[in-house]
């Protein structure tokens, strides 16, 4: 799953820079998000004519980095591909306060491992190659504005610390090798402690658990809503796929290439 943009740049220095993404509306909030992105460029390189044009097979706003995604791609169509300090620069702009985690994954394209402000690259452990993505629907608001409520909620309810911990120790015992089937669970169940799985989410997750397999949140939900793509886990596809009507999409990791690709 990529998000591409290509240039056609104008041949008269008086025409304007015009953005092609089919299936987007001008005033549309994507449409909005990469002309923010084409002014933060033009501020380092100067005015942009021609025709750019966007594709994408990514899902938009659902916990896939997609918004990273566009930074990264319009950074290196029109910066070069060399130009991570600078993109890096656009995405803290576009995506404040982001924890770095998906530009790091995506502009090395390969799974990492962010601790602080560095990462190193990681192999996907064995029990998670082989997946399932299932949409839940879009969140009714952005990562930021979730995490800014929690970030308010954290230092009167000091309970809520104890659930930032178990999903932080949720990664370590995943790279360690523990099956996803014991860890998912606990990962989220941290995260309806944290008040950040949609009720019709939790349901869902809930009843894939019960039939022996495991599932987790792409990113955070509020009270109503969707909670984004899901990965899940399960020993017998058949029945997962009951549970969510054949809607999955069946993945599988290629580890020669770094990525997931559908099985």
């Amino acid at each position: 799953m990529h998000i591409t943009a290509e240039w056609e740049q104008a041949r008269a220095t008086a025409d304007t820079l015009r953005v092609l993404w089919p299936g987007h509306n001008e005033d549309g909030l994507w449409r909005v998000t990469v002309r923010k992105i084409l002014r933060l460029i033009e501020a380092r390189i100067g005015p942009l004519a021609g025709t750019v044009t966007i594709r994408s097979t990514l899902p938009l706003g659902k916990g896939m980095g997609s918004s990273t995604a566009i930074v990264i791609a319009l950074a290196r169509c029109f910066l070069g591909q060399n130009c991570k300090d600078e993109a890096r620069a656009i995405e803290d702009v576009v995506n404040k306060g982001h924890s770095g985690l998906d530009f790091a994954a995506i502009w090395e394209e390969r799974p990492v491992v962010v601790q602080n402000d560095r990462y190193e690259f990681t192999e996907v452990p064995e029990g998670l190659r082989r997946g399932f993505l299932i949409d839940t629907g879009l969140p009714v608001a952005p990562t930021p504005v979730i995490v800014a409520r929690l970030k308010k909620r954290l230092p009167k309810q000091k309970a809520l610390m104890d659930s930032v911990q178990t999903i932080g120790n949720c990664t370590e015992r995943l790279l360690s090798g523990e099956n996803p089937l014991t860890v998912f669970p606990d990962h989220y169940y941290g995260q309806v402690h944290l008040g950040v799985v949609p009720a019709r989410v939790r349901w869902l997750i809930e009843k894939i658990q019960q039939s022996g397999g495991a599932a987790k949140a792409a990113r955070f939900g509020g009270a109503r809503g969707g909670a984004g793509m899901l990965f899940a886990i399960h020993p017998k596809t058949e029945v997962l796929k009951q549970i969510v009507g054949g809607e999955a999409i069946s993945l599988i990791y290629d580890s020669s290439r770094h990525c997931f690709i559908k099985a």
